[in-house]
């Protein structure tokens, strides 16, 4: 069920150049295995498994790390599947940063299969 939800995400990916531009990231949360499951497609679909990244319904950890330097010096293009929680905290704090667009979608009843990306805009400014 949850890998025919994430379809047309995978295809609006896929066609959006920005993604191969961008550094990516793709979260899961590793306390469910669907979410593992999920994850290892869209790494496979986009050619790229050193982006799988584990989590254990904790921003706090990538985000020091890595992501709060990151979101505030250029593109970024992150899809996950984890909880919702996890995705809201994420989008929240990116937004303080930059311009976001974001897609999501449930993947089962604790999953949410979603997308960020960072510094898109239109011509116009628009996202």
């Amino acid at each position: 069920m949850s890998s025919a939800l994430i379809a047309p995400s995978l295809a609006r990916a896929n066609s959006n150049q920005h993604y191969a531009r961008a550094t990516g990231r793709i979260f899961y949360d590793e306390r469910f295995v669907q979410a593992r499951v999920i994850a290892n497609r869209l790494a496979g679909q986009f050619a790229d498994k050193s982006a799988l990244t584990p989590v254990n319904g904790d921003l706090t950890a990538p985000w020091v790390g890595e992501l709060v330097s990151t979101a505030s010096q250029g593109s970024l293009s992150l899809r996950g599947v984890t909880t919702e929680s996890f995705y809201f905290c994420l989008k929240t704090l990116l937004q303080s940063h930059s311009v976001t667009a974001t897609h999501i979608e449930r993947a089962d009843r604790d999953l949410h299969a979603w997308e960020i990306t960072t510094g898109v805009t239109t011509k116009d400014g628009m996202v």
